[in-house]
């Protein structure tokens, strides 16, 4: 074999070799690297026949070669080759950028050496060399970059292994890119179940009416803040103003939705029963007991959401137990030996003022601490007036549909209703509609089918201390709500009335008349 030393910097021509009478031709190319500094050279040899044919065919060779060196230095991912032994042999000029690398650093190093000084973490050409198959691996540079190995052995004709291909992609970008989306995705995804649990609320609690601040200020905190968390909250407020049914939506809005609501009223249930009530007993734990025993209410709850309403009325023996049951969520059942675990959000509500009580040394204050960690108070009727008219339109579809009827009021029935300070709240109200359903003889329900009581409390409060302007906006309220009931309908009321359709709806709007109406 004769070798040929390059004289510069450019390609050698061909020349015509006599080995052993054999006439071989020769085509040596260089090979620089990115810097332009030679590095290493390629010499070509070939069998010249008799008829000198191979000569045509030099200079397609070279422009394929010249071609194939293009086609590895356009490619964006870093290409590198090594021997069988691990020596760097080539690289192009994506790779070098890639690693940061000059020629003398990569070419005729070996990869392990680069390997075990930390400039990588690890390479596919190693596996490759190893193993002789096709390896890829996740490869952290010392700057830092997340790189993608690809790796893939060569065979000469007889199997042996002679070279590792390595393809380098550079994915710290790519792998900043798809955090980015994990944690958006994790954001959405949030968000998302957020505005489920708010449509369920609203779907299942789409007769909550109200009209008045204070109580869409209650309703919101209950759905938006505190059925998010498994804090003790402590409803207040007087009785039949509504504190169970916030707590219900609580419990509806929250993460223990699909799972029981019990409610127990630690009012009505007598003291000596009451424990039971609420730990459960085995047979036999007194006279009387049931055969096999029974679950309490914490045990029912289990998962869930625990309503204790008029907490305030529990003896406080029975206190003392309460708040280590809460404390460790472990409770035993009255007769039993056996430790009861559970998992519950306890909810507590009362119409009494638990923390004179506790001045009073009639309710514990460990125990008031315990269940008071979000307190929220649910207004009376009587200061949320806004309340009424829709309470009684949507009471009324209710009974309406219940006892198959199409009953209204009168504007004289709901300014009684108006006047009435509803000692009994929410629920006096509802009772009311639903008796004057039952026991009215017309579809229109009068002031005469209201509740002596309600209307001797009622009775010439329409007129003492206000003034005419009041007077007048009350009754010209009242006549167009009579006749919008009877009517249903904005032009037919503004025919009967004798004013234009659009000053009824208006006066509409300034009244805060329910629009159940056509246009």
């Amino acid at each position: 074999m004769h070798c040929y030393r390059l004289q510069g910097c450019k390609s050698q021509p061909a020349g015509v070799i006599d080995l052993h009478g054999k006439n071989l031709v020769g085509l040596r190319e260089p090979i620089f690297s990115p810097d332009g500094n030679l590095c290493g050279a390629i010499g070509k040899f070939q069998t010249l026949d008799n008829k000198g044919l191979i000569m045509d065919n030099i200079h397609s060779v070279r422009e394929m070669n010249l071609e194939l060196e293009s086609i590895i230095e356009s490619c964006s991912e870093g290409i590198y080759v090594t021997d069988h032994q691990g020596y760097g042999l080539r690289a192009n000029r994506a790779l070098y950028t890639i690693y940061g690398f000059k020629a003398e650093e990569l070419i005729g190093v070996k990869i392990d050496v680069l390997v075990a000084d930390g400039t990588v973490s690890d390479s596919a050409c190693l596996q490759v060399l190893k193993t002789g198959r096709p390896a890829t691996v996740i490869q952290v540079h010392k700057s830092g970059k997340q790189l993608l190995n690809t790796g893939r052995p060569i065979f000469d004709h007889e199997g042996n292994l002679v070279k590792a291909v390595v393809t380098v992609r550079d994915i710290t970008s790519l792998n900043k890119l798809m955090d980015d989306l994990k944690q958006s995705n994790a954001r959405n995804e949030k968000y998302y179940s957020e505005l489920l649990r708010l449509r369920a609320a609203q779907t299942q609690y789409k007769d909550i009416v109200t009209a008045s601040p204070g109580m869409q200020g209650i309703v919101d905190l209950a759905v938006r803040v505190v059925a998010g968390v498994d804090s003790g909250c402590l409803l207040l407020g007087e009785s039949g103003a509504g504190k169970d049914v916030i707590a219900r939506l609580i419990h509806t809005s929250g993460v223990r939705a699909d799972k029981s609501f019990i409610k127990i009223n630690c009012g009505a249930i007598p003291a000596d029963l009451l424990e039971s009530e609420l730990f459960g007993y085995e047979q036999g734990a007194f006279t009387g007991a049931g055969k096999g025993g029974k679950a309490g209410m914490f045990e029912l709850a289990d998962g869930g959401t625990l309503f204790l309403d008029e907490i305030g009325e529990m003896p406080l023996t029975l206190q003392v137990k309460l708040l280590q049951v809460l404390q460790d969520m472990v409770l035993y059942r009255l007769g039993g030996t056996k430790p009861i675990r559970f998992d519950i959000r306890v909810i507590a509500a009362t119409n009494r003022n638990l923390e004179e009580m506790v001045r009073l040394g009639k309710f514990r204050e460990d125990l008031y601490y315990r269940i008071n960690i979000v307190q929220m108070e649910i207004p009376p009727l009587r200061e949320r007036a806004e309340d009424i008219v829709p309470l009684i339109k949507i009471f009324l579809e209710q009974i309406n549909g219940k006892y198959k009827q199409k009953k209204s009021l009168s504007s004289d029935a709901v300014q009684c209703l108006l006047d009435y300070s509803w000692p009994g709240n929410v629920r006096e109200l509802k009772n009311i509609i639903e008796r004057a359903v039952v026991t009215s003889h017309g579809d229109l329900i009068g002031v005469v089918d209201l509740p002596a009581k309600i209307v001797n409390a009622t009775a010439g409060s329409t007129y003492t201390g206000k003034k005419l302007k009041n007077i007048m906006e009350g009754v010209e309220k009242g006549i167009i709500t009579d006749a919008i009931v009877q009517h249903r309908n904005l032009r037919k009321v503004g025919e009967a009335l004798g004013i234009d359709p659009s000053t009824v709806f208006r006066k509409v709007k300034r009244y805060g008349i329910s629009e159940d109406f056509t246009y």
